[in-house]
């Protein structure tokens, strides 16, 4: 089968560009032939450029990750059988987050519309200027229209999947397709017994979105119902990162920087953890951190929002924090009840391995195969 992937970038800028780079050499390994286009490279500058090589490939299918350019992802759609993958949530919330943060953090539940205009400087969905939020809903609603001239849509978690069909899309028309770790495979074996470290990762882009304003209370207060002491080890990098530090000293919470690492050291650091923190006040569309962590048996805690439900079972693989409840106390609550007992810790080490051998490549490739295969048979 003649695949052409469509992205936005070439270089890799995040996790879809890694996506999309593990997907098509699988697909390449089994036997396709695969183009890659990315609108921002230099020759496909003009639309016309992208347009015609695309032509020239002749795919038998489309897979589109998402362009800046909505007219000309709707103009891929309406030439060639084209499958989107949603990464977040494109053509579904004015701002892209699905959250408010007026009159207090919460999580937006309602279908993109027009009443999002009404709600965008009240409730603080971005930011106040009226003109962006103009511009941001016309946006959001071309790619919702792109997305609709598509075949097939997919997504990584039964939370998008809901909130895609709460915005029109059919069940016939979705497909969920879980992630997969891009760098690592789960260990062979569980993991085997030891000391509690006392340390808790926050792993990731730093931005109050990913709540580390209510992870630092929430350790502070767990470390004093556990009687011991906690270290929040920080392995990324963001905006914020002297607002968390300043945080830290505020709350007494020891903090140990380690910037931006290697996806081997990331790992390293997982081992070395008692847990994987996932505080996101967004409801993320599915966190694949947490698999990440579950592949060395560290366990999660979080709030249920997004997609996390998905990955993360409370008391399971992990401990959970209810989503409409986004406050520090829960969060610390959840810390509490995963460290308190060793031999539950130990419990959820091993589930945590055993619930992310099931996110794997295999699964994910045949789904994707079996779509397009379905969508270049459709007339």
């Amino acid at each position: 089968m003649r695949i052409a992937i469509v992205n936005e970038w070439s270089a890799t800028i995040g996790g879809a560009e890694t996506y999309i780079k593990q997907v098509g050499a699988c697909l390449e390994k089994n036997g396709n032939t695969v183009g890659f286009f990315a609108r921002r490279d230099i020759e496909f500058r003009e639309q016309p450029a992208i347009i015609e090589s695309i032509k020239r490939f002749a795919p038998c299918v489309v897979y589109s990750q998402g362009l800046q350019n909505q007219l000309l992802e709707l103009e891929i759609a309406n030439r060639w059988p084209t499958v989107g993958f949603n990464h977040n949530y494109a053509g579904a919330c004015i701002s892209g987050n699905k959250w408010h943060r007026f009159p207090g953090t919460s999580v937006c539940e309602k279908a993109f519309d027009a009443s999002c205009l009404v709600q965008y400087l009240p409730r603080r969905c971005g930011g106040l200027n009226l003109l962006t939020a103009w511009r941001a809903y016309r946006r959001e609603q071309m790619r919702q229209t792109a997305f609709k001239a598509m075949r097939a849509v997919c997504v990584a978690s039964r939370h998008m999947r809901a909130v895609m069909a709460q915005n029109g899309f059919s069940n016939e028309k979705l497909h969920l397709l879980p992630l997969f770790p891009p760098h690592q495979e789960p260990d062979l074996e569980p993991p085997k017994p030891r000391a509690l470290t006392g340390i808790i990762l926050l792993a990731g882009r730093l931005t109050v979105l990913k709540g580390y304003t209510h992870l630092i209370p929430a350790i502070a207060i767990a470390s004093r119902e556990l009687a011991r002491p906690l270290l929040l080890a920080v392995a990324g990098d963001g905006p914020d990162r002297e607002k968390l530090l300043a945080l830290g000293a505020r709350y007494q919470v020891p903090v140990e920087w380690h910037g931006w690492l290697s996806p081997e050291e990331v790992t390293a650091k997982m081992r070395q953890a008692d847990l994987l923190a996932v505080p996101s006040l967004w409801p993320e569309p599915f966190g694949l951190v947490g698999i990440e962590a579950g592949c060395v048996g560290t366990p999660a805690v979080a709030y249920a929002v997004g997609g996390i439900p998905d990955w993360l079972i409370p008391g399971v693989s992990g401990e959970m924090a209810p989503g409409d409840n986004l406050h520090p106390a829960p969060l610390a609550d959840a810390i509490v009840r995963a460290l308190r007992d060793t031999v539950h810790w130990q419990s959820l080490r091993e589930r945590a391995w055993e619930i992310a051998r099931k996110f794997c490549r295999t699964p994910h490739l045949d789904k994707l195969i079996s779509v397009f295969n379905d969508v270049s048979r459709k007339i």
